[in-house]
């Protein structure tokens, strides 16, 4: 049973909002890819956080037509071969990050009760509660100190 159907099955979460959640799925990915893939330019040393922030605001003025790791190679700044690897580990750290999070919901969802207080039902939507009217958020690249994956977002 997936998380989305726990939650439908409890009740605690809204049908409509799990199919906006769904829908926006895809989209969030890709930004939280973009996102990852730009701390991975500035953490190896491929790009300066100016010039991703650049390369951001050049792909928001085409429609994100094209996205980070295009422009860093069109520019020079990265090869084939390295953008593959740099891929690679971007698609590995997200994956390991989603996991972690789907299993921190999981654990949410299995410990409350079969009946729970308006309250928890309220607290428990805003979580999943998408707001189509808000921005997403700009991309802050800056050093970090570890190898570790980017936090969940």
């Amino acid at each position: 049973m997936s998380l989305a159907e726990a939650l439908e099955r409890r009740a605690a979460v809204p049908q409509e909002t799990i199919a906006r959640v769904r829908e926006a799925t895809p989209r969030v990915q890709h930004l939280e890819g973009e996102k990852a893939l730009a701390r991975l330019a500035v953490d190896e040393g491929i790009a300066t956080p100016d010039v991703v922030r650049e390369l951001v605001e050049e792909s928001k003025r085409a429609g994100f037509a094209e996205g980070i790791g295009v422009l860093l190679q069109r520019r020079g700044l990265l090869a084939e071969e390295r953008a593959r690897q740099l891929f690679q580990t971007r698609q590995v750290a997200l994956a390991e990050a989603r996991a972690r999070r789907e299993h921190a919901l999981c654990e949410l969802v299995s410990s409350l009760a079969p009946r729970f207080s308006p309250e928890e039902k309220t607290r428990l939507g805003a979580v999943f509660e998408i707001d189509e009217t808000s921005r997403p958020a700009p991309i802050v690249v800056g050093p970090r100190s570890s190898a570790e994956p980017p936090p969940p977002s």
